[in-house]
């Protein structure tokens, strides 16, 4: 744990902002390629990039703040601490998917093909991000005597490294997604995969998260989010796919409308 990179002077870096710098720098290069590659301007997509950051720290600190709203109400003055950690990404899928539609209507992208774009960096944005809260000590894992526990500094029996375990299945997923690229065959499908992934992936971290509550029928409050999620891409695929049946029409890289 290195909750702090390193001070100059009075400027004190902490590693979860740094990494949540990191993974923002890493998504923001690799769509802007991406948009240059499909003939699409690349400021354009970093500009799409800090939409989504923004708009996604917002609703990810509103649900985590809410999650645990005794704590903060007796302590005001951390919920604009975001360098303390504290982020629940539920929230900010939503509220990053918002301000995509805002920003996708306002530049006339397609928003299902755009999306499809965007979100396997998203995935490799949030295995990055994951590696700030190992650093700084959140979302940290049960007790076990599992192999891969780890000692943190201040506990005196190993826990699950629940930051690293989700880092690796969401590279595996960005992995798969980009894959996926190749053989898609409909708008929204790579989203609809995203959501079915990530949702199964949370799913089962949190039976071994160390720092979460059950809420609802020994289920936490992110479980019973990830079935929902679930639900939502697994039926936004299938839609999808019959409504495309029959058809021999591939969707085109192109995203932008009426082009």
């Amino acid at each position: 744990m290195h909750p702090i990179l390193f001070k100059v002077g009075f400027v004190t870096i902490y590693s979860y902002g740094f990494m949540v710098a990191v993974a923002f720098l890493v998504v923001a290069f690799f769509l802007s390629h991406k948009f240059k590659e499909i003939g699409l301007r690349g400021d354009l997509a970093f500009d799409l990039a800090i939409y989504l950051l923004v708009f996604g720290i917002i609703g990810a600190r509103l649900l985590h703040v809410f999650l645990n709203l005794d704590y903060y109400l007796n302590n005001l003055k951390e919920i604009f601490m975001l360098w303390h950690g504290g982020l629940a990404w539920q929230g900010g899928l939503f509220f990053a998917f918002l301000g995509g539609i805002f920003f996708m209507k306002r530049n006339n992208l397609k928003l299902g093909a755009t999306c499809d774009i965007i979100v396997p960096y998203v995935a490799l944005g949030q295995a990055i991000g994951r590696i700030g809260c190992f650093l700084n000590g959140c979302c940290f894992g049960a007790q076990t005597d599992f192999a891969l526990g780890m000692v943190f500094p201040g506990r005196i029996n190993p826990i699950h490294p629940t930051q690293l375990y989700t880092c690796f299945f969401l590279t595996a997923i960005f992995i798969i997604l980009k894959k996926m690229e190749k053989k898609k065959t409909f708008d929204w499908q790579i989203f609809s995969l995203y959501l079915i992934l990530y949702s199964i992936m949370r799913f089962n971290i949190d039976f071994i998260r160390g720092d979460l509550q059950a809420a609802f029928f020994g289920l936490t409050v992110s479980q019973v989010i990830s079935i929902g999620l679930f639900l939502t891409g697994l039926s936004l695929y299938l839609m999808k796919f019959r409504l495309t049946q029959g058809s021999k029409r591939k969707p085109a890289d192109v995203i932008v409308k009426n082009e």
